[in-house]
């Protein structure tokens, strides 16, 4: 442990105008990515090359945390200790919150030590999640916490200039006299634990203008430590201070995206199984989840219940209980049978143009294809997967292959940095004329885990009949309504024969399903309707056989024949 926090020695004059900040290289702590795993050739077998490309999504789906998590027995838990940033800030001299302010940061602090937070919400949201995408998979397509929805949740803007991250300024103690007014007790990369900065300058004195300074940047490394870049040592770089050598044009930076980077990275560690963990502001997620998904909302009394930052409408003083005994298997049902017209669309529409201004500019990075980075890693947000959201479609569209460089972006040069950082217009990465449905089936995840599909409630005495429509039209025996043939078949979902997953290769794969001549189960004669929650149960249960056999297919449990005359034979 270097020696530190004591301002007496004496250094050289630092001058920041003269100073060249060295390149970003990332920090190694709080996050371990999943990296695809390397498979060889066989040359002795030309018809396939059992090698991973850019098109297959998700990758190696056999390593997931929604398949290691299938008996519901790991939740997830958050880093970072919020809870004193907003006292701190409200006990901060006057000069130094207006230097605060100005940082752009006030709104998110508002925000802090006064959500509360749902694990199960976030364990079921991590299953759903892939780093092939950086979406949720969802029945209906793909959606994601976009630019503009972490920019209206928390107040912090996505877009801006490159922060310049500096991991070698702790090696300059002239520079963090400048920047502090002394040398912090650190480590020997850089790194000091965020509750030092409360502690040392909660009730630091202020004379001069530099030490209001001083205290406003104590204050926004305690902020980034516990709240915005938290990890799981506790700990917060110093590589930041470059960024706010001058406080008035700290709000020019890109602060919203290295944040929403950490929180995808984060996620995508936690969906491979590497932690059960999660960094950065991960509240953000349940948030996201109440407004767009609209997912097991709970009641809530906040006066404007459209406020920017949406995180104080979620405050615990403004929120209630949620209906109901809720456990992981509930999450994981609302997810299975999400439809697109539950979906929150519009969730932004109603924000003032004038008044919200500098955050809806976040809208230019939501309608591109962009490279995220963030303090421990860089990531992709790729605004062609996620069109009715980005875009502002009606419609999904079939997005172009990922990036190469999705799993890896530590391989990127520093060109290929300096031109994504700043994107392209997602609908440049659009194929023309392609089937979504297709596309669904072909390259995002099926429902995975047979303890997701709930077997339906018994039919209550007075239940609705199937179909409501095509009964009314017909003739009344005395036994029921009979139900035309033809109306009924227009009207039910046609059953499966097949069930398809994908291998280890991502490769799509089928299993066909018996019919046996002599079934489990017959219908007696004289029974001429079925009440509605009944069917709807039958339908849970040729759902949860088909997500069992799939669950069995993918750990290589059962046999797992091709089918005939596709592509996939070998």
């Amino acid at each position: 442990m270097a020696a530190g926090g004591s301002s007496s020695a004496v250094v050289p004059a630092f001058d920041p105008e003269k100073y060249q900040p060295l390149p970003h290289e990332f920090e190694p702590v709080g996050l371990k990515l999943y990296q695809q795993k390397s498979r060889k050739i066989n040359k002795h077998r030309k018809k396939k090359a059992r090698i991973l490309d850019n098109e297959a999504v998700p990758r190696e789906p056999e390593i997931h945390f929604s398949v290691k998590n299938k008996e519901a027995k790991d939740y997830i838990r958050g880093f970072g200790g919020s809870g004193k940033v907003k006292q701190w800030y409200e006990t901060l001299p006057r000069r130094a919150k207006e230097l605060v302010d100005d940082t752009g940061f006030g709104g998110f602090v508002q925000l802090l030590g006064e959500t509360s937070n749902d694990r199960l919400q976030l364990t079921a949201l991590a299953e759903r999640w892939w780093d092939t995408t950086n979406t949720f998979h969802l029945p209906f397509g793909e959606a994601t916490l976009t630019p503009l929805d972490f920019a209206a949740i928390t107040g912090i803007r996505v877009g801006g200039n490159p922060i310049p991250f500096d991991i070698g300024l702790y090696k300059n103690r002239s520079a963090l006299v400048y920047f502090l007014g002394r040398v912090p007790d650190m480590t020997d990369t850089g790194t000091v634990r965020y509750s030092w900065f409360y502690e040392t300058f909660k009730k630091h004195p202020c004379v001069m203008e530099r030490d209001y300074e001083h205290v406003a940047r104590a204050f926004l490394l305690y902020l980034f430590g516990a709240a915005l870049f938290p990890n799981k040592d506790s700990r917060v770089h110093l590589h930041y201070l470059v960024g706010m050598n001058d406080l008035s044009t700290v709000k020019d930076y890109d602060w919203g995206g290295a944040a929403l980077a950490t929180l995808y990275g984060h996620m995508g560690a936690i969906s491979r199984g590497t932690t059960l963990s999660m960094g950065g502001y991960w509240r953000v997620w349940e948030i996201w989840s109440y407004e767009f998904l609209r997912m097991h909302v709970p009641k809530n009394s906040y006066e404007d219940p459209s406020v920017i930052p949406r995180g104080l409408k979620w405050a615990r003083d403004s929120r209630g209980k949620k209906e109901g005994r809720k456990n992981l298997m509930t999450y994981r049902l609302f997810l299975d049978q999400l439809t697109k017209e539950h979906v929150n669309w519009d969730v932004w529409t109603g924000v003032d143009p004038v008044v919200h201004a500098d955050l809806l500019r976040s809208r230019q990075a939501n309608g591109r294809r962009i490279l995220l980075e963030g303090p421990f890693c860089r990531q992709w947000y790729l605004g062609e997967r996620v069109v009715r959201q980005s875009l502002g479609y009606d419609v999904f569209r079939v997005p172009k292959p990922i990036p190469s460089s999705m799993l890896n972006t530590r391989s990127l040069t520093v060109e290929d940095v300096a031109r994504w950082t700043k994107g392209e217009d997602a609908a440049t990465f659009l194929e023309e004329s392609e089937d979504y449905e297709e596309h669904m089936v072909q390259r995002l995840t099926p429902v995975l885990g047979v303890s997701r599909v709930r077997r339906g409630p018994p039919p209550g005495p007075n239940t609705e009949i199937v179909p409501a429509a095509a009964i009314e039209a017909a003739p009344t025996t005395e036994g029921g309504a009979e139900v035309p043939m033809g109306a009924l078949l227009a009207e039910l979902p046609q059953l499966p024969w097949q069930v398809d997953y994908y291998s280890s290769t991502g490769q799509r794969r089928y299993v066909d399903i018996p019919s046996p001549e002599h079934g489990d189960f017959t219908l007696p004669p004289n029974v001429q309707q079925v009440p509605r929650e009944y069917v709807e149960a039958c339908f849970r249960n040729i759902s949860g056989l088909r997500v069992l056999v799939r669950q069995q297919a993918m750990t290589d449990k059962i046999a797992r024949p091709p089918r005939l005359g596709s592509e996939d034979e070998e």
